[in-house]
This record gives C-alpha cells, sequence and structure tokens, in this order.
C-alpha cells in the first residue's frame, strides 16, 4: 500500500509524530508549509516570545476556520492509496495551512486517516472539522498529547494507530 504523511507542525511536535507514523508505514513524507512562515510559538515544550499576538492571531484563525496560503505540494496526493493528515490542534480546532491542504487536495484524495497534537487531546474538534473538509472518513485517528510526542509515552498508541491502517488496506 503506498502512503503518504503529509503535516504541518510549528513546534515541530507534530513533526516527531509524523516521522514515527512513516516510518512504521514505510511511507513518504510531504510537510505542509506555509507560504508566509508564522514564527515558532513553542520551541522544545516551551513558549517562546513570538510576539505580536502571534499565538493570538494563529488562535483565532484556527477557531474561525480560516485557511491560509501554503507552499505548492511536491507530492500528489492522488498517486497514493492512503493519505495519512497530521496537525497541531489550536484552539480545538485544526491548524489554516492544514485546512487548505485539505481544501486544495479534496477531490483527489484517496483513502485518509488523520491525527494530531494538543494539549489535551480529548477537548477538540478538528478530527469532525477535517472529515467535512476532506469530504470523507478517515480509516483511522490518532490524538497526542502534546507532552507524550517527545517521549515513548505515545509509542503504544502510535503502533496501534499504523496496526488500524494496515489493516484497512
Amino acid at each position: 500500500m503506498k502512503t503518504l504523511v503529509a503535516w504541518y507542525s510549528n513546534s515541530g511536535t507534530t513533526t516527531v509524530v509524523a516521522e514515527r507514523i512513516a516510518a512504521l508505514l514505510g511511507a513518504e513524507l510531504e510537510v505542509i508549509e506555509e507560504s508566509k512562515p508564522r514564527p515558532r510559538m513553542v520551541v522544545d515544550g516551551k513558549k517562546t516570545e513570538a510576539g505580536g499576538g502571534t499565538l493570538v492571531k494563529a488562535a483565532f484563525a484556527a477557531m474561525l476556520g480560516m485557511g491560509s496560503s501554503i507552499v505548492e505540494t511536491r507530492k500528489d496526493p492522488a498517486e497514493y492509496d492512503l493519505v495519512v493528515v497530521g496537525t497541531p490542534v489550536w484552539a480545538g480546532s485544526l491548524t489554516p495551512a492544514v485546512r487548505s491542504y485539505l481544501k486544495q487536495h479534496r477531490k483527489t484524495l484517496p483513502r485518509v486517516a488523520f491525527f494530531c497534537t494538543a494539549g489535551d487531546p480529548a477537548k477538540f474538534r478538528a478530527f469532525e472539522q477535517m472529515r467535512k473538509i476532506a469530504g470523507k472518513a478517515p480509516v483511522a485517528t490518532l490524538a497526542v498529547k502534546s507532552d507524550d510526542a517527545r517521549t515513548d509515552a505515545c509509542a503504544g498508541a502510535i503502533s496501534t494507530f499504523v496496526s488500524k491502517l494496515g489493516k484497512s488496506g
């Protein structure tokens, strides 16, 4: 099964999870990049002094369902059997960059799976937003607590998620 893992990350936390998933699946990677990158809001688990209300602006953009201008992707999702899409959760919502990616590729997405990283994965609506924008239900979802993403605390959950993806093919 040819698989693509596409994700956006501001702090690197979602990148860690994306790379773990891709390694277990033997999948290709596609980072979703904003045309005008945001200042990093968190580095190594610590908030930065991004300034200019960066965190507030990002949260409002996510809450209001806004997209952002993204760099043209290098890989065509239509060429894959499965696309795993990942996002951090901002103010309970998916990020503007992932919203734009899903809208841009909605018509060509094959089967999808979703993952997210969040401070409190139990309190968000990102997966439902992703499902609506993609226009299809995911074969599996994975929510990883941000504090666990850079440790082995999420290894079991990632393995279970990957196992579900293998069985869905």
